[in-house]
């Protein structure tokens, strides 16, 4: 770094020697802000015109900065809190570098970022930016535009139809009422920005990280509410600044907010489409595993400098994103099994891509089945095989001009499958003063019928209460999993439901997910509340209490049957797995009993050993026990 530096300074003082012109410039230490406008510069007096080292030796003043005449590459950093420090310091990630300037919007001026605070998208990008991207004799200036809270459904405004009011205004440009219209400002700035710069000084990306306060409006009204607004943000601001091919690197939300499809769905598919409407522009997702502690939407500083390396390392697929560049093979395929599950992810190219085509060979290539996919430009796919057998899986890119050709193949063994254990029968009670005294208990071993025959009704091994399918097409059928009758749900359409139990307030069941890897599945809604696998390439089981936000945990080993156990009583709310215990905030107390689905259109696909309820809230060393217990019924399954 010293060695370029002491470089860049020479060669300006070189070319600063030989000039005859005189120039608005920085002062004479390097880390002084660079003073603009003719007030400013006139108020620095001799100190703010360029004079050259000569002159100075002569009048014994310090020469100012010559990296002070360098030209500018301007980075607009828009978006809400994930633009932002909100987290600890890391001194060893944040060392100050000189080519790297942080735009004051109150006082018009850049300076060099200090050291020794928490690292954030725009100064971790900044920095990657210099090393990997910047031209000699240039500096790198961003914008930090993004203020918490904020979307296209926000306003400062109060009163204001169709929007939540908020401090910091609205990413909404066509809102014009409002005083703190951020689109609006952030082209003020920018144009401030290059006005202020030195000659040849250019804009060379725009950072959107956004979507968390819109995730509500998306959701009621679909992805595309969401992608015409920041389709028309990005082209408006693209047309203002007269850069019709500036490059637009979109976040991705943080893992942990996606993972809520319910809520995140639709702003999560809007952002990760984006490529594919909008040319010179890429998706960047992640990192996994850096959210802050305690507070899953924001990223920690960690988190941060990891971005912004991997938005650099973007940057030149947004340039290459164009109708022009014919298409490659997807990059790093990885290819996984759980069982009969397959996970497939790879890497987009370095170019456009506007869908891929993922292939599966269960015959060493001799035949391929091509695997379907919900959003055309997502890199994750997911499939179904014979346990026993392995799989060959390889991938190609689509755009305007044609299809790749294929990745490298991968090759992935399947598994040695044993015999199941012989059937142990049901547990025939939850042998524990207070917990035995269960309300209701339905086994799928006591159901009539042999393999295949569709139930109309469950019918309690304890209480008078059936759960029921009155139509005959939506009916959960008996099942063997080896010798053990289970009752099974397609995940199509198929539920049973009991209603009158208004006064249950802890249900229990044993099942196990059977849908493959990345399809959400619906397992037990009680009314408000419901539990589910989420649809991530790495399963977690999760449950929404009423209207309050979800919370998910690790769904281990998606071969065996668990024991979930949902607790609502209209104060008390909690998700017991296994016999852990999480607390959940606030809960609608239990209403019903919903199995194999939630909402309307949310089916599960399942087996279901057994299912149980109580009418009071059971405590956590409770749910431990009644997981123990049930668990012993069923030795070699759970």
């Amino acid at each position: 770094m010293g060695e370029t530096l002491a470089h860049y300074r020479r060669a300006a003082k070189h070319r600063a020697a030989k000039s005859q012109d005189t120039q608005p410039v920085g002062g004479p230490n390097r880390r002084n802000l660079l003073r603009v406008g003719t007030a400013a510069a006139a108020s620095a007096g001799a100190a703010a015109l360029f004079i050259s080292p000569e002159k100075a030796e002569a009048t014994e003043q310090s020469p100012p900065d010559p990296m002070a005449r360098m030209p500018w590459d301007i980075v607009l950093c828009l978006g809400q809190s994930n633009q932002t420090r909100t987290d600890y310091t890391a001194t060893y990630y944040t060392e100050s570098d000189d080519r790297v300037l942080e735009w004051d919007a109150v006082a018009g001026v850049a300076g060099v970022t200090a050291s020794g605070q928490p690292d954030y998208l725009p100064w971790s990008f900044s920095r990657a930016y210099a090393r990997e991207h910047l031209a000699y004799g240039r500096r790198v200036v961003y914008l930090p535009l993004g203020k918490g809270e904020t979307g296209f459904s926000s306003t400062s405004l109060t009163g204001q139809a169709g929007y939540t009011t908020v401090a910091n205004g609205t990413w909404d440009r066509n809102l014009t009422a409002d005083p703190k219209n951020l689109a609006l400002n952030a082209l003020a700035q920018a144009q401030a920005a290059l006005a202020a710069a030195p000659a040849e000084s250019r804009f060379v990306a725009i950072l959107w990280s956004q979507g968390e306060q819109d995730r509500g409006k998306a959701r009621d009204n679909g992805a595309s509410w969401y992608a015409t607004r920041v389709d028309d943000l990005f082209t408006w601001l693209r047309t203002s600044l007269a850069v019709p091919n500036l490059p637009i690197l979109v976040s991705s939300m943080t893992p942990e907010t996606i993972a809520d499809t319910i809520l995140a769905g639709n702003v999560n598919a809007a952002l990760l489409d984006t490529p594919r409407r909008i040319k010179f522009s890429a998706y960047i997702y992640g990192p996994e595993n850096m959210s802050k502690y305690n507070e899953p939407i924001h990223w920690a500083t960690h988190g941060h400098t990891r971005r912004g390396q991997m938005f650099s390392a973007a940057l030149n697929r947004a340039r290459l994103n164009n109708t022009g560049v014919g298409p490659t093979p997807p990059l790093n395929l990885q290819v996984e099994r759980t069982m009969k599950s397959v996970s497939i992810s790879w890497e987009p190219p370095i170019g456009r891509a506007t869908n891929y085509v993922i292939a599966m060979s269960t015959d060493s290539g001799t035949t391929w089945q091509t695997v379907a996919r919900a959003n055309p430009i997502d890199t994750k796919a997911f499939a179904e095989a014979a346990s026993d057998a392995p799989v060959w899986v390889r991938a190609a890119t689509v755009n305007e001009i044609g299809t790749s050709s294929w990745s490298t193949t991968k090759q992935v063994g399947g598994f040695v499958v044993t015999a199941p254990a012989p059937d142990p029968g049901p547990s025939d009670g939850i042998h524990s003063v207070g917990v035995s005294e269960y309300t209701n208990r339905w086994l799928s071993k006591q159901q009539t019928g042999g393999a295949g025959t569709a139930l109309a009704a469950i019918t309690p091994h304890t209480g008078t209460v059936s759960l029921v399918q009155a139509n005959a097409a939506k009916r959960p059928t008996i099942a063997m999993d080896g010798t053990t009758p289970v009752i099974r749900f397609d995940g199509v359409d198929d539920d049973v439901s009991a209603s009158g139990l208004a006064t249950t307030k802890t249900i229990t069941l044993v099942c196990k997910v059977t849908a493959p890897v990345g399809k959400n599945t619906g397992i037990l809604s009680t009314g408000a509340n419901f539990v589910r696998r989420t649809n991530e390439a790495t399963p977690r089981l999760g449950t929404q209490v009423s209207t309050n936000p979800g919370q998910y945990w690790p769904y281990p080993q998606p071969e065996l049957y668990h024991v979930i156990t949902i607790i609502a009583d209209g104060t008390t709310g909690a998700l017991s797995i296994d016999g852990g215990y999480k607390p959940l905030n606030g809960a609608t107390a239990n209403t019903q009993i919903l199995l194999g689905r939630y909402g309307t259109t949310n089916f599960g696909q399942i087996d279901v050993l057994e299912v149980v309820s109580w009418d009071r809230a059971l405590t956590e060393s409770e749910c431990g026990i009644v997981s123990a217990s049930l668990k012993a019924g069923y030795p070699g399954l759970t």
